[in-house]
């Protein structure tokens, strides 16, 4: 579906001014209407401004219901036939149920908080060029391309261990990174509403 202006030039302000000037990270889920829908055909998740985050399962494989694309990023666990996600629930208590695109776009937003907790300079390029350097690539099946992307994974599943790298035994600043981690987690969930609302 097409974006209104008003929502694109918000996004775009928000991706390139926020921060202080360093730009935001905007993870947005990919879509789970595979295989009759593509990322492509989504305003939202195709919009050069965010990163559009897909699917992946247990078994090292898309999710079936997994949207894939030209414009697909990144995919991270979102759950599939086997295993789903375990997580907390708004009216309190927990889930085990919680699977879908919209299941995987907060976990891609949690490790770039982690990220900009420990390295905070980093520009939203750089937070983007980190991820996608480091996703891994051993799946299923491995149809990427020689610039390391696909159109079933983007660039690889998000690997929060090697995006971090030799900063993973730091110590890490609690307090920025709740509250990064908040922020991010927060806009990962709003993007979830919206979809459920458009």
């Amino acid at each position: 579906q097409p974006i209104p202006q008003a929502t694109t030039n918000a996004i775009e302000a928000l991706a390139v001014n926020g921060r202080s000037g360093l730009g935001t990270p905007i993870f947005w889920a990919a879509g789970n209407g595979a295989p009759t829908d593509t990322v492509d055909a989504d305003g939202y998740a195709s919009f050069n401004f965010v990163i559009a985050v897909g699917s992946s399962d247990d078994r090292r494989k898309r999710s079936w219901y997994s949207e894939e694309g030209t414009t697909l990023d990144l995919v991270a666990p979102g759950g599939g036939d086997w295993a789903l996600i375990t997580t907390t629930k708004m009216n309190a208590g927990y889930t085990s149920t919680f699977a879908g695109t919209s299941a995987s776009a907060p976990h891609a937003a949690g490790v770039a908080a982690i990220l900009l907790a420990v390295e905070p300079g980093l520009t939203r390029l750089q937070v983007i060029d980190r991820m996608e350097a480091a996703a891994r690539k051993d799946l299923l099946p491995a149809n990427f391309n020689s610039y390391g992307w696909s159109p079933s994974f983007g660039y690889g599943q998000v690997q929060a261990y090697n995006t971090l790298g030799n900063i993973v035994t730091s110590p890490l600043p609690l307090f920025g990174l709740s509250g990064l981690l908040g922020l991010l987690l927060s806009l990962s969930f709003m993007v979830w509403i919206f979809r459920k609302q458009v």
